[in-house]
């Protein structure tokens, strides 16, 4: 029969093995975000490499689930720091004061990158989107002529 910190620690596996695949989904989501090249690459195989570290780690989680989740939160960190620099610029203006690495527990880590990956993903949406209106604003302007306004209707 397991001790109450042996089920303690498979608990903390379990959350940081689920918390380490929806990094992975996040991150994936991120990359087909991206345009084709270098970084989409890059980070898909990060992805991948991710993916075969969780398997390894859900396969470890009942022999040694502290390691297990030490290794789910390792891919979800790795995860982390690749979407920080594939994201642009002007959509990371906060991350030197990101939390994330301070916290000691391996499945509030895994929980937080995994957070810290959906806003990335989010923030480099919205600055695609904003480009692409930015553009087609631009291209409506310099298409259009400016003209002399109708005559208003008079209403009585």
């Amino acid at each position: 029969m397991a001790t109450v910190t042996e089920r303690r620690d498979r608990r903390r596996a379990k959350a940081a093995l689920a918390h380490a695949k929806s990094a992975e989904k996040e991150a994936k989501r991120l990359a087909d975000g991206l345009p084709p090249g270098r970084a989409k690459q890059r980070l898909e195989a990060i992805v991948a490499q991710s993916r075969a570290t969780r398997r390894a780690a859900k396969a470890d989680r009942t022999r040694a689930p502290r390691r297990a989740a030490r290794t789910a939160a390792r891919a979800t960190a790795g995860l982390d720091a690749w979407s920080r620099r594939v994201v642009p610029s002007t959509a990371r203006r906060g991350a030197a004061a990101e939390p994330g690495a301070a916290i000691t527990d391996a499945a509030a880590a895994a929980k937080r990158r995994a957070a810290l990956l959906k806003q990335r993903r989010k923030q480099a949406d919205r600055v695609r989107k904003w480009a692409k209106s930015a553009a087609a604003h631009t291209v409506v302007q310099a298409v259009t002529t400016p003209e002399e306004p109708a005559p208003r209707k008079r209403r009585r």
